[in-house]
């Protein structure tokens, strides 16, 4: 392949590679892609079939309206600077396709590349830019490999033309390859030595909040009916511990007290902060004395809420907080709203939530006025019930036998939201389902409240962990039950609590691979470092233990102790001798059987001329029938590296280079043919 189609594939992969960074900025908009990778490749073939340059003083008028276009982009159009940064250097690229003429030209396009890439790294989160690394730094590597091995060639040489093809051969590639793996891999070493340090000014844009319902002081019955059907993942969690039988695992977030006939409300909003003991951990709820606990390691997705999800009851939390709050229903919150991706771990116990003084129970049995028809129907379920506890159990069996499940359910104008689901419809979701029970018991003088939150959703089996998504928002209620405490209820129908849905393996791999990739690369932190050097340093004991423990046994109850020592003597001689065979066996490996470059361009120089070589005569042979002197000094270098210790350095080279010049600028030779 020739130089100039080397050249262009460098350009089209720094092309491809710079576009598919900017692809991974989150600033920029699908229209603006298109139009840049319509024009990228439009450009890439005109500038394939013939070099189209454009003049320096257009080149330079465009880029003062680039300029000019940036600053007007940056304080106008863009929401921030890496947005702005990423659209000129596309528009620079572009530019510089048109005026690639030296080597620099083409080192300053994989410069604008990388910055490109800077960019990128600046705004996105995405495992696709470790890709996208990769094949810049390969790529890189094999450009400059390329571009340097001509620079020397013509700088060591008069005659630029002269600069074979065949030297871009296998070796060089495999050589290329090498080194970029070389480079990547101490890379991965350097990045896990070097102390981390925050992103700074770019590490507050880096994901856009997902809007959920159900978490504010004030909830619209219905709010949480058009969440089930978004499949967005909102967070990932990993559950350790024993889980008792029948237990239900619930992510608990919002507890509302009142319903006013439309919508629940927090009739107390007071938050306090939460004891932190120490530098790790939050407390809450003490556990009783073997009382279960539930571990969760929580990745929290940027949600338009400050709470914070967990398994009733939370017992201890830990997590890179300043401060949390927490409020008398046992809720997490954090000061505001996190508008990055939040990691945390919570301790919950499976026992219901502590019984709370009388003076708080009040505001659990207010219902607004005009539920006289939900107050008798109340009574009828509960005709039979001999305490709290069994009115919660009938009105909940009753619920989920008489009623359809529907996240579309028909509505009668005029007649309050709970009672049409009551009395007319009677179909609905969690939520109609949640505030009928609770309505229904507050009737009977048992107190409740709506609970909001998720069900851990679906199994991740290649990545170790749940996958909790809008479709998995909930609703339940917690019943006040003497000696007790808030015990969960869920009138639901079953079947509807989980996610019908169900993604298939390769997704579930995907979402593994990109978690790992988060966990282990945008979240490494000192602490991870300093968890790998312990690790490693627990190895190097163990090893030293163990060769100790060896020596010892060796010692006392080895082949020298027991007055054997041929044994050991026969393995250590092995081992020698191996080494030694090894040695001899590289250091009297046959040379190369290739033929050098330079031979095969003389051969081709002489075949021009009517002299051909024949298999029976040697190479030295062959050039004394040609009778020129350039032949002859060639073929005696020749014959020196290909059967003796001589290197092709870079002396000979050059030296072989005058000769073949010589040879071919003769005339015929007078040597027999």
């Amino acid at each position: 392949m020739k130089f100039s189609s080397y050249m262009t594939v460098i350009t089209w992969i720094a092309a491809t590679i710079g576009f598919g960074a900017l692809c991974l900025v989150e600033e920029l908009g699908s229209a603006f892609l298109a139009s840049a990778g319509a024009i990228t490749l439009a450009s890439l073939a005109i500038n394939s079939k013939a070099q189209f340059h454009i003049s320096k003083t257009l080149l330079n008028a465009a880029a003062s309206l680039v300029l000019a276009f940036f600053a007007l982009d940056y304080l106008y159009m863009s929401e921030s600077l890496v947005g702005a940064a990423s659209k000129l250097l596309s528009v620079i690229v572009i530019l510089k396709i048109y005026d690639l003429n030296t080597g620099k030209d083409y080192a300053l396009l994989y410069a604008l590349v990388f910055f490109e890439l800077l960019a990128a790294a600046a705004s996105t989160v995405s495992p696709l830019f470790f890709l996208a690394l990769a094949l810049f730094v390969s790529s890189a590597i094999w450009a400059m490999a390329i571009l340097t091995v001509k620079k020397d060639f013509e700088e060591k040489t008069a005659a630029k033309s002269l600069l074979p093809d065949s030297i871009f051969g296998k070796g060089f590639f495999v050589a290329t390859i090498i080194v970029s793996t070389l480079s990547i891999a101490i890379t991965l070493a350097l990045f896990l030595v070097i102390p981390r340090m925050s992103a700074g000014f770019f590490q507050t844009k880096t994901l856009n909040t997902i809007k959920v319902s159900g978490f504010s002081d004030i909830v619209d019955l219905g709010s949480i009916g058009p969440v089930k059907l978004d499949d967005t993942i909102v967070m990932r969690i990993r559950v350790t511990g024993r889980m008792p039988g029948g237990y239900t695992p619930r992510l608990r977030g919002g507890v509302f007290d009142y319903y006013d006939g439309a919508r629940w409300k927090k009739t107390k909003t007071e938050r306090r902060n939460v004891e932190r003991r120490g530098m790790e951990f939050f407390h809450g709820d003490e556990p009783s004395s073997g009382e279960a606990i539930l571990t969760q390691q929580i990745t929290l997705e940027p949600l338009e809420t400050d709470t914070l999800f967990a398994m009733p009851r939370w017992t201890k939390l830990s997590g890179a907080f300043g401060r949390i709050l927490t409020d008398d229903t046992g809720g997490i919150y954090l000061p505001s709203i996190p508008y990055s991706r939040v990691e945390y771990t919570v301790w919950s116990a499976v026992t219901p939530f502590k019984e709370e003084s009388g003076a708080n129970m009040p505001r659990y049995l207010a219902l607004p006025q005009g539920m006289e028809r939900v107050s008798k129907l109340a009574g009828e379920i509960t005709r039979n019930s001999k305490d709290n506890l069994e009115k919660a159990k009938d009105v909940e069996a009753y619920l989920k036998k008489n009623y359809s499940y529907s996240l579309d359910p028909e509505v009668t104008p005029g007649v309050p939201p709970i009672e049409d689901f009551l009395f007319n419809s009677k179909t609905g979701y969690c939520e109609h389902y949640a505030t009928a029970m609770a309505v229904l018991l507050k009737a009977e003088g048992v107190p409740a409240r709506l609970v909001t939150g998720f069900m851990p959703g679906e199994w991740n089996a290649f990545g170790g962990y749940f996958m909790v998504r809008q479709r998995d928002a909930h609703a339940w209620v917690e019943v006040h039950v003497k000696d007790a405490g808030w015990v969960p209820f869920d009138p639901t129908p079953d079947a509807f609590v989980s996610p019908l849905q169900r993604s298939s393996d390769l997704s579930l791999w995907i979402d593994s691979l990109r978690m790992k990739w988060t966990r282990y690369v945008i979240n490494y932190t000192f602490a991870d470092q300093v968890s790998i050097g312990m690790g490693m340093e627990k190895k190097a004991k163990d090893l030293q233990k163990a060769l100790k423990d060896a020596f010892t046994y060796l010692r006392t109850k080895g082949a020298v102790a027991e007055g054997k020592p041929a044994a050991l003597i026969l393995l250590v001689s092995a081992i020698i001798l191996i080494v030694v065979l090894a040695a001899r066996l590289r250091k009297t490996r046959p040379k190369s059987r290739e033929t050098p470059e330079f031979y095969k361009a003389m051969l081709m120089a002489l075949k021009k001329r009517g002299f051909r070589k024949t298999p029976p005569e040697t190479p030295l042979e062959f050039a004394e029938r040609t009778a020129f002197a350039e032949a002859r000094e060639l073929t005696l270098i020749f014959n020196s590296i290909r059967y003796g210790e001589s290197r092709l350095t870079d002396e000979t080279q050059a030296e072989t280079l005058r000769l073949l010049t010589a040879l071919k600028n003769r005339g015929k030779g007078k040597g027999v043919k």
